[in-house]
């Protein structure tokens, strides 16, 4: 719809109103930049379908409050209003689905320069990427508007998890899958996630 379609719609809505449609068509248009890929990808989180534990919006606003600190251009994408509150940065991360597919664009570049620049920070099959060994979420299947993701796309959508709250900290498993600087590690596409928010914090 047009901008003007929109507005038409709220002649007699008051100023504040008016403002809050332009402001939606704003954000509807700018979601055509990006792939219906990456709008399935990045979807809203809906609430009825994943549990949120207090821990892992804890850890969530902690991984969120460090990154937009460090970093100015993930800080503009995921706090652009400068709000305090980690908590409530975290539900606009689940709810709003601009800042997603944005901030899902901004960590892909991430990784790729992760690979470039540290390639043994991340899993074999991250690395390897292969359109034949794709992955399927661990948790409500389908529920990110695919079934199925290869290992660096996964990779940041988990990474987006653990900004967000969605990623369950206290029902992951911990089977040794490979080593990394040395250590047993639990989950290559977990794992990569963490890393990829480690060179996040420190590369920007």
């Amino acid at each position: 719809m047009s901008r003007e379609g929109y507005l038409s719609g709220s002649r007699d809505s008051s100023v504040a109103n008016r403002w809050a449609t332009l402001e939606q068509w704003q954000k509807e248009n700018d979601l055509k930049e990006f792939s219906e890929r990456t709008r399935k990808l990045m979807e809203p989180i809906n609430p009825e379908l994943v549990e949120l534990s207090e821990n892992s919006i804890e850890s969530a606003g902690g991984v969120v409050g460090i990154l937009s600190s460090n970093d100015p251009k993930l800080g503009e994408i995921v706090n652009p209003e400068r709000i305090f509150d980690t908590t409530e940065m975290v539900d606009n991360l689940r709810e709003d689905h601009l800042t997603r597919c944005r901030l899902f664009e901004y960590l892909q570049g991430k990784l790729d320069d992760l690979i470039e620049d540290s390639p043994e920070s991340l899993a074999s099959r991250v690395l390897l990427n292969s359109a034949g060994n794709l992955k399927s979420p661990n948790f409500k299947q389908g529920y990110y508007g695919v079934e199925k993701m290869r290992s660096r796309e996964y990779t940041v959508v988990l990474a987006i998890a653990m900004m967000d709250g969605s990623f369950d900290v206290g029902r992951q498993d911990k089977m040794v899958t490979h080593y990394r600087d040395g250590r047993e590690r639990s989950g290559m596409h977990r794992d990569s996630a963490r890393a990829l928010l480690e060179y996040v914090r420190n590369n920007y």
